[in-house]
């Protein structure tokens, strides 16, 4: 990870979920969830996902995406584990989304994370999906093709 990252402090609240306070007095809470329940082959595999505690949009400050990146970041200190980002457009706010996401996965310049983009679009959902896996984990060759069956199902996982 970059070094040139200036993210806020946070604390880990519960196991893989964490807490930061910006400078405007927001309190922002990003957790990761685990995917077991989706597949067989996602041991290991998290959803992130991140909102402050009071329901307000924030201001511009580059320092949630530090921090946020830095949190995403720190999931692969165990190069075991991968992560899913989800983009969907129950508030139809979801392209935007997707290329915040998308200069915040930049803003990691982490060579050591591979990144799998996908779209589902059926006539009334759209999903932007991502996965972030470690290049060395071992189960790579496994949880990129059970994510791309997942996503073309719409992330609803069919019984194995």
């Amino acid at each position: 990870m970059s070094g040139s990252l200036h993210p806020y402090d946070f604390v880990e609240r519960d196991r893989l979920t964490y807490e930061f306070t910006t400078a405007n007095g927001i309190v922002y809470v990003a957790y990761f969830l685990d995917m077991a329940a989706y597949s067989s082959h996602f041991t290991n595999v998290y959803t992130f996902n991140f909102e402050t505690c009071a329901g307000v949009d924030a201001p511009h400050d580059d320092r949630i995406a530090d921090t946020i990146c830095t949190i995403v970041g720190s999931i692969f200190d165990n190069n075991r584990n991968a992560v899913i980002i989800v983009c969907d457009n129950t508030d139809h706010r979801e392209q935007g989304r997707n290329r915040l996401f998308q200069q915040w996965y930049a803003r990691l310049h982490n060579t050591s994370i591979c990144k799998v983009d996908r779209k589902y679009q059926s006539e009334d959902y759209h999903i932007y999906s991502s996965l972030l896996i470690h290049v060395d984990n071992p189960d790579l060759n496994t949880i990129i093709p059970a994510f791309i069956k997942l996503t073309e199902n719409g992330l609803i996982p069919e019984e194995e």
